[in-house]
């Protein structure tokens, strides 16, 4: 919590916010115990204000101020907007007291506006040379699935922005019960598995012909197999052994806390167990301090990313 701004948000290592360490702050920080500090419950409310000031009127959310444009931190900021009493049904049970109602009244509104935005995003097809070759050699590349997320609107879609909405939809598909937002789920995790590469992995999402050899990243492979929650063990096999593989030499905080989330989820991890991996990296902005506090936290039913969303 020192690293927060005056304003409420957090920077990723100092100086301005921006929304993604602050949204991945806030749901680190809703982990750290059962009964929240009044600390902590302060510097959530805070950050969350900060989230309501930089949504845009289009409901999405910038990455900071200085950005006219809503990007794929709507995803996050959905997310942080979705935790606390909102994903607990306190609202919709009337277990809140009149001032703290109108407080998730609005909260829910926003949340409401960003999950909006979210679906309304259709990724563009590869641009420039690229994509005038593949479309007029007619690869595979040049009809792209639906389901992706781009990181701007009107760009391509790929692994990580589209990771991200999977985990924002379910949320609000299990909030709402809304079978469109099923779909987009259901379009967004086929979108992935379609960009699984050879080795059962990922990397940033682009195309590539069967016969080329193309590594994964630890990152974004932890990342998307944790999206991919409730496919068939047969399906995921591949991919779950190279995440087993692959964490030992994980190489940075991020890479270590995205593959241990996804194998706590498929339930080739304990949730509770604690490896050292946190200790060994540096920690070299907010961001990679709330991953792996997320991480090191698998088992609370506050983690958005390895809590079931049913």
């Amino acid at each position: 919590m020192r690293a927060r701004n005056p304003d409420g948000g957090w920077p990723y290592v100092s100086g301005q916010s921006w929304t993604e360490p602050t949204a991945l702050a806030i749901l680190a920080l809703r982990t750290t115990s059962v009964q929240p500090d009044k600390q902590v419950v302060e510097a959530c409310r805070r950050g969350i204000d900060w989230l309501a000031a930089i949504q845009r009127g289009d409901g999405g959310f910038a990455p900071t101020h200085a950005v006219g444009e809503s990007t794929w931190v709507t995803s996050l900021a959905s997310i942080a907007l979705a935790s606390g009493a909102l994903a607990s049904g306190a609202l919709a049970s009337g277990a809140l007291a009149s001032g703290d109602a109108r407080r998730r009244n609005a909260q829910f509104a926003r949340w409401n506006r960003a999950i909006a935005w979210l679906l309304a995003q259709k990724p563009a097809e590869t641009s420039g040379v690229i994509g005038f070759l593949q479309r007029l050699l007619d690869t595979p590349g040049s009809h792209p699935p639906p389901g992706g997320a781009a990181w701007y609107p009107g760009t391509a879609a790929w692994v990580a922005p589209t990771a991200m909405r999977v985990f924002a939809m379910a949320r609000a598909a299990a909030l709402t019960g809304d079978p469109i937002l099923k779909h987009a789920v259901e379009q967004a995790r086929n979108f992935l598995l379609i960009r699984r590469l050879a080795d059962g992995g990922w990397n940033h999402g682009g195309w590539y012909a069967a016969s080329e050899r193309v590594a994964s990243y630890p990152e974004t492979t932890g990342m998307a197999l944790a999206a991919l929650r409730g496919f068939p063990p047969q399906v995921m096999r591949p991919s779950i052994d190279l995440a087993e593989a692959s964490i030992a030499r994980a190489g940075s905080l991020e890479a270590w806390a995205w593959l241990n989330m996804s194998l706590v989820i498929h339930n080739r991890r304990a949730p509770t167990e604690r490896s050292d991996a946190p200790v060994e990296f540096p920690v070299w902005t907010v961001r990679d301090l709330a991953l792996g506090i997320l991480s090191s936290n698998a088992s609370s039913p506050a983690n958005p990313f390895t809590a079931s969303a049913t």
